[in-house]
């Protein structure tokens, strides 16, 4: 029941524009290599109500939206730290890679600009 209200209410604020998606923004790869690169995320404001996930998706093609099943995605359920680096991993190659971050709270998901890196060659291991 309690949950039920709960609920109830927070529809209520989004309807009212009490509440809403939160704003993020998409930070600059921080180190390209080979199969890894990090890169980071503001969030500026959480729109009202707490945030659920926030993290970065990431792909080969610029047209990226999030989804609980993508194998290229990291999230974390957010604290109070709003600037964080994510590991992106495993990656191919000499590939160009898209990623943004997006955020989720109970209005919905907000999505950072679309930046892109393209990975370095595999150095070959000498022995």
């Amino acid at each position: 029941m309690k949950k039920t209200i709960l609920i109830f209410i927070f529809g209520l604020m989004g309807f009212f524009g009490m509440c809403q998606v939160p704003t993020i923004s998409t930070s600059a790869t921080v180190t390209v290599g080979s199969l890894t690169t990090t890169a980071g995320y503001v969030v500026t404001s959480q729109g009202g109500s707490a945030m659920t996930k926030m993290g970065l998706i990431w792909g080969t093609s610029p047209t990226l939206t999030y989804s609980p099943i993508m194998s290229e995605v990291n999230t974390r359920t957010p604290a109070v730290t709003t600037v964080t680096n994510e590991w992106m991993s495993p990656l191919l190659p000499q590939t160009t890679y898209y990623y943004r971050a997006f955020a989720i709270n109970a209005s919905g998901i907000a999505y950072g600009n679309v930046l892109s890196f393209t990975t370095t060659s595999r150095t070959p291991k000498i022995s």
